[in-house]
C-alpha cells in the first residue's frame, strides 16, 4: 500500500468501522486486493484540494470525486488551469460525504476568507493530513 493518499482514506475507513482491526487489515492486502477492496467497499468521498506550482509558487483550488486521479490529470497538464503551471504538488485537502458540501467549502477556499486562511497556513504551517 504505497500511495500515502489511498492509505489515509484506508485509515480513515478503519476508524469508521471500530469492529476492524486496522492492523490486521492494513498487513492482508497487497495493493491489487487493497485496490478492489478500496473501489467496492470504501463510500465515495467528494474533496477540495489545494494544489501549489513548483513552477510559480502559485495556488490552485479545485473540487473532485477521485483525489488521485485528478492530481494525476493535473500534473500530465489536462487541466486548462495548471497545464502550464506544472509541476504541482498537494499541499492540502479536506474530504466530505457529500457533493454540496465540498463544493461549498471549494467556494470558501476560493473567496477572500479561505485565502486569508491559505495566507495563515503558508505563514504558520499546514495541518498534518492523517
Amino acid at each position: 500500500m504505497g500511495d500515502p493518499l489511498k492509505k489515509a482514506r484506508f485509515n480513515h475507513f478503519i476508524n469508521e468501522w471500530p469492529a476492524l482491526n486496522s492492523k490486521i487489515c492494513v498487513q492482508i492486502f497487497d495493493q491489487d486486493s487493497y485496490d478492489s477492496f478500496y473501489e467496492e467497499f470504501i463510500p465515495r468521498m467528494f474533496y477540495i484540494y489545494i494544489l501549489k506550482s513548483l513552477k510559480d509558487d502559485k495556488t490552485y483550488v479545485g473540487y473532485t470525486n477521485n483525489l488521485d486521479r485528478r492530481i494525476a490529470e493535473h500534473n500530465s497538464g489536462k487541466n486548462l488551469a495548471t497545464k502550464n503551471r506544472i509541476p504541482l504538488e498537494l499541499l492540502f485537502y479536506e474530504n466530505f460525504e457529500t457533493s454540496q458540501e465540498a463544493r461549498k467549502r471549494e467556494l470558501y477556499w476560493k473567496n477572500g476568507g479561505g485565502r486569508r486562511k491559505l495566507k495563515e497556513f503558508f505563514k504558520n504551517g499546514f495541518p498534518s493530513q492523517a
